[in-house]
């Protein structure tokens, strides 16, 4: 409901006006995790590299591309879907495919260069997440190409690979669903997503859930 004084011949109130009405207003808490991204084409004619013990991309590898980019979160997870030309109309995860980050055109094309010395493209995307309180925490990743989940708690010297290497062995140009689950204690942790594209297309689809804060 509302209502004002008189108007004037322009419709403009020239005396005091009053408003009233309700509203309502819907809220719900967030977090910025970002990720720091590195991109770098594969030498000579491999393909697919054997899947890698932690996610670091190797010294012989040309670095093209550094960048950046912030998925959806809450305060118990977070998920993004990334792709190229035909993944683009889909949906993964209940979110929809975007391009991949515009900093990184490189994965942003509909095919990856297939004839020697570029092979194929691999991306490691770095973040970290905090733990209040153990609990399980399930993985789950959706790609058409090789693609891994690494964590570990700070501290630790080695990384533990979620998906248990079933995105390496199992990447294929139709898409895969994998997942994974652990229980984690209390901590700050690091995670990383490790994905090789081999020639065409791509999709990088991510969820994770049970995090925390």
């Amino acid at each position: 409901m509302s209502s004002a004084n008189a108007l004037n011949s322009t419709g403009c109130s020239y005396l005091p006006s009053n408003y009233t009405g309700s509203f309502q207003v819907y809220s719900s808490t967030t977090d910025v995790m970002p990720f720091s991204v590195v991109v770098a084409y594969v030498p000579g004619s491999v393909q697919l590299p054997s899947e890698p013990s932690s996610p670091t991309i190797p010294s012989n590898y040309m670095v093209t591309q550094n960048g950046d980019f912030v998925p959806l979160r809450n305060l118990t997870g977070f998920k993004y879907a990334f792709g190229t030309g035909y993944y683009l109309p889909n949906t993964y995860f209940s979110t929809n495919v975007l391009a991949y980050p515009s900093v990184l055109s490189v994965l942003n094309s509909n095919t990856v260069p297939c004839s020697s010395p570029y092979q194929s493209v691999e991306s490691v995307a770095y973040s970290a997440f905090y733990m209040p309180s153990s609990g399980s925490v399930s993985f789950s990743a959706y790609s058409d190409n090789a693609i891994e989940i690494y964590y570990k708690q700070q501290g630790w010297s080695s990384w533990i690979k979620a998906l248990a290497g079933s995105g390496w062995s199992t990447a294929t140009h139709t898409g895969a669903a994998l997942a994974g689950s652990n229980t984690l204690s209390s901590g700050y942790y690091q995670i990383a997503v490790d994905t090789v594209n081999v020639c065409h297309e791509g999709l990088q689809a991510v969820s994770v859930n049970g995090i925390g804060q």
